[in-house]
């Protein structure tokens, strides 16, 4: 039995014992909604008994996920204040975690760039898959010598 459901940023489909979740926003930056609804869709994933294997893809050509979508932290720290910045990291941390965590087989199908948060994010899933082709992983943070955080050195 397939099935498809769409949630804003996400899609996901149902493949027997597959869950193809498609990551649909651009290029796919971290930002409270884009958490909203990738957590939406695992919850809906959970819930489907049968799923043994969660693949995560981009519908973007070139690009698996740019990481935190940083012009909208920006504004959005600017107009709420640096308090909501703890919260951002709470919130991308923890789904991190989440997928770190999921009782099924859960694989990133990286079909293009993954920088920066998104290279954690692909980092959280049991396998990552690359084309050989097209796409970069990169952590500028790494070259920018910039601290990671605690949210890198917690256990789930």
């Amino acid at each position: 039995m397939q099935r498809k459901k769409i949630i804003s940023k996400v899609t996901f489909e149902l493949d027997e014992h597959v869950a193809l979740v498609t990551m649909d926003s651009g290029e796919n930056r971290f930002n409270f909604s884009f958490f909203e609804d990738f957590n939406q869709v695992i919850d809906e994933v959970e819930q489907e008994s049968d799923v043994t294997v969660l693949v995560v893809r981009s519908s973007h050509s070139k690009i698996w996920s740019n990481g935190i979508d940083l012009e909208w932290l920006q504004a959005t720290i600017e107009q709420e204040g640096l308090g909501i910045f703890e919260r951002f990291k709470f919130e991308m941390w923890s789904l991190m975690r989440r997928v770190l965590a999921l009782p099924m087989i859960t694989v990133a199908a990286i079909t293009g760039h993954a920088f920066a948060g998104g290279v954690f994010l692909s980092f959280a899933h049991d396998f990552r898959f690359m084309r050989s082709d097209r796409g970069w992983i990169c952590l500028p943070e790494v070259d920018l010598k910039m601290p990671l955080g605690p949210g890198v050195h917690r256990t789930v």
